[in-house]
């Protein structure tokens, strides 16, 4: 496509909803769920991409090297290959990716928001920007990131993954701010990840679409992802096996298949959920972030209440 031609296809576009979060299975359950309502959602002039779609660009690599602090600055043509994708019909464009501002690795845990939403904004100029943001306490986040790290194919220990200090940088408030810096904090939606246990899948997906502004999200059917599609985590014996075997497989190939297996066969959808944290490092991380915690529901989520999501 020429430069006029995507400008045409980008000119109907009112509206940019990022997607980004603290939780891989809740992103994967939406993204499920979206594609499988691809037109009733083009039928209200939404768009979806999805991480899938954009990971193997020069944008998505970019956003990484951003939030990884190689390189925080960068021209806005690398996302070219994005903004083509953009269909003429789309008025409001979802982009949808736990990390687009930020990495699973728990250091790069949004270290540079601004910068990526500098960079998504180049992207797409003069349309409106809205952050869709998922937080999660920081203890089960903590323990989420390093199972991630491993299913994604590393091979370290908790206790390598950690390191010497448990980490301080997790402050949901102040990266919430950051955001807000960029886009406006009347453009900024965040929302706790464990309020899914209370609303079950459907109604999380019925509230995300209510955040991303549909103008009838009642319309859009709901389908709940099963099997390999929910995207279930990792369980503590499939950390353990992947450990033990991984250094015996010879292709990116076999690991890649060996790691399917094991999320289809040990997974916690029939296993217990992987604990990693010994009880007085959980305990402690809830006093480094008691102080954040309160102060980020007081200003972004007084609906809810920290202490019965377990935040204090």
């Amino acid at each position: 496509m020429t430069a006029e031609g995507e400008a045409e296809a980008r000119a109907g576009l009112e509206r940019l909803i990022l997607h980004v979060g603290a939780h891989k299975t809740a992103s994967s359950m939406l993204q499920t769920a979206l594609k499988h309502v691809r037109r009733p959602l083009e039928q209200q002039g939404m768009q979806v991409i999805s991480r899938s779609a954009i990971k193997s660009t020069p944008f998505h690599a970019t956003l990484q090297n951003i939030a990884s602090l190689k390189n925080v600055e960068a021209d806005a043509s690398v996302g070219r290959e994005v903004a083509e994708m953009v269909r003429p019909s789309a008025r409001t464009l979802l982009l949808t990716s736990e990390d687009l501002l930020s990495r699973i690795n728990l250091k790069y845990c949004f270290r540079a928001p601004e910068a990526g939403l500098r960079l998504i904004r180049a992207v797409f100029p003069q349309v409106a920007t809205k952050v869709i943001l998922y937080v999660r306490s920081q203890a089960d986040y903590i323990e989420s990131t390093y199972t991630q790290h491993i299913h994604t194919g590393h091979n370290i220990s908790f206790e390598d993954y950690l390191g010497d200090e448990l980490p301080t940088h997790i402050q949901w408030d102040v990266i919430a701010d950051r955001i807000a810096s960029v886009v406006g904090p009347e453009n900024l939606s965040v929302a706790p990840y464990e309020m899914i246990f209370a609303m079950g899948a459907e109604g999380f997906f019925r509230d995300f679409l209510r955040r991303a502004e549909l103008p009838d999200p009642a319309q859009i059917p709901f389908e709940e992802p099963s099997g390999r599609s929910s995207n279930r985590s990792y369980s503590a014996l499939a950390v353990d096996i992947w450990r033990r075997v991984e250094p015996l497989l010879e292709t990116p190939m076999q690991k890649k298949k060996f790691r399917s297996y094991l999320q289809a066969e040990f997974s916690t959808a029939t296993m217990p959920k992987a604990r990693w944290l010994t009880p007085e490092q959980r305990e402690a991380v809830g006093t480094i972030y008691r102080g954040s915690n309160i102060r980020l529901f007081a200003e972004y989520m007084p609906e809810h209440d920290p202490a019965d999501l377990h935040y204090v």
